[in-house]
């Protein structure tokens, strides 16, 4: 999307320092469990490029002082900028003090235009910039207020919202269908499973079902883009959520080819063991090989014995909320943002298998609302993309 398709006429825009456009709203609110709010946004709630909150969490038991917002106004999160986490917020609550709460003037922007702003590269390259800190850097409103934007008549900010939030509710029908079916999906893998019918199931440890567990080499990389002509290690971000991205890959220098043992092949199954409490335990049933791309060792290549099970088939079962909470619950580390599994506690867990005709007839269900998914997240892909192309075109 262009200027021209856009049909903005910048030259007579004018330039704003950001502190015009909107102030810093700092109201302490000392014991949250005890007052008004029954809303708490923390770091956790933001979501990278959304335009507004979703998600909150209850303040019952938040004993620590939090910063109290209205609707309407927008949450600029100030610890690690890098993260570009700012959105509007659409009712009243607290905050996490490691947030801005910023209130638009709407004698120069309409409302809701302050969250286009402050999500746009232009915005965030100078907060990361000027980002103090050591370990966990933050920014400050002083610094951010005297940004200048080249910001457009009301008219014309009215009309570049109406394209947004047709955007934007389109997205919420989107992210409502994808919630819809990821709660069918695991309905299914439920009945499938876990819950009590006339299907009858054999219990196995995960060691008599599981015939090879294979884990790659961590080795030194460079810094420059996979080509199909290097080699290269998954990233432990390339299995998140049960989703894998072949392209979260990071590049082996020649010099250490001969320490890469395992590469990604079809019919196997990815895990992640070793990640955040939510994400340890992410896989994924890879359904082609990559000759050229090879496991780090904090990712294991599982095969499974095909006599008692479909491969694909036990991998709906790793990916159920019930397994992952499991496997959540088996690990363990000193450092509580990481995690491990180790493979004795992951060979404990126990499975009850269908017969092979049943796991067929399932299996084909379980695609077909698979692909259901998948089409839906390219979908809010699709969507987020070009968002972010118009906020990028606007500023």
């Amino acid at each position: 999307m262009n200027n021209r398709q856009l049909k903005l006429c910048k030259a007579s825009w004018q330039l704003i320092p950001l502190g015009q456009l909107a102030y810093e709203v700092s109201e302490r609110v000392s014991d949250p469990d005890k007052s008004a709010f029954n809303k708490f946004v923390g770091l956790e709630h933001f979501i990278s490029g959304d335009l507004k909150i979703s998600k909150y969490s209850s303040t019952d038991g938040l004993v620590s002082a939090a910063k109290k917002f209205k609707s309407g106004d927008v949450l600029f999160a100030r610890r690690n900028a890098y993260l570009k986490r700012a959105s509007l917020v659409d009712f009243d609550g607290v905050c996490s003090g490691d947030a801005f709460v910023l209130r638009e003037n709407n004698e120069l922007i309409v409302p809701g235009f302050l969250a286009l702003i402050v999500n746009s590269e232009f915005v965030w390259e100078f907060a990361n910039s000027n980002a103090e800190g050591t370990m966990s850097k933050r920014v400050k409103w002083r610094d951010l207020e005297s940004l200048e934007i080249a910001i457009p008549s009301i008219p014309e900010q009215a009309r570049i919202m109406e394209l947004i939030k047709a955007l934007e509710d389109s997205l919420d029908l989107n992210y409502k269908t994808f919630e819809k079916l990821q709660i069918l999906k695991e309905s299914l893998i439920q009945e499938s499973f876990f819950k009590s019918s006339n299907i009858k199931r054999k219990e196995y440890r995960f060691d008599e079902i599981i015939e090879s567990i294979v884990a790659g080499t961590s080795v030194n990389c460079e810094k420059h883009l996979f080509s199909k002509n290097d080699k290269g290690v998954l990233k432990t971000s390339s299995i998140t959520g049960n989703r894998f991205d072949p392209e979260e890959v990071k590049v082996v220098n020649p010099v250490n080819y001969d320490k890469l043992k395992c590469n990604v092949e079809k019919s196997s199954i990815l895990f992640n063991r070793k990640n955040t409490k939510q994400l340890v335990g992410s896989s994924k049933y890879i359904d082609k090989s990559y000759a050229n791309i090879f496991l780090p060792d904090l990712i294991w290549s599982i095969q499974v014995n095909e006599d008692i099970v479909i491969p694909k088939f036990f991998w709906f079962y790793l990916s159920s909320k019930r397994i992952r909470g499991k496997i959540s619950s088996l690990s363990n580390g000193t450092n509580e943002s990481m995690v491990n599994i180790s493979q004795k506690q992951f060979f404990k867990i126990l499975a009850f298998l269908p017969c092979k005709a049943y796991q067929e007839k399932k299996l084909n269900e379980f695609e077909n609302l698979e692909k259901l998914v998948i089409g839906c997240r390219m979908k809010i892909n699709s969507e987020k993309a070009l968002r972010k192309s118009i906020i990028q075109k606007v500023f």
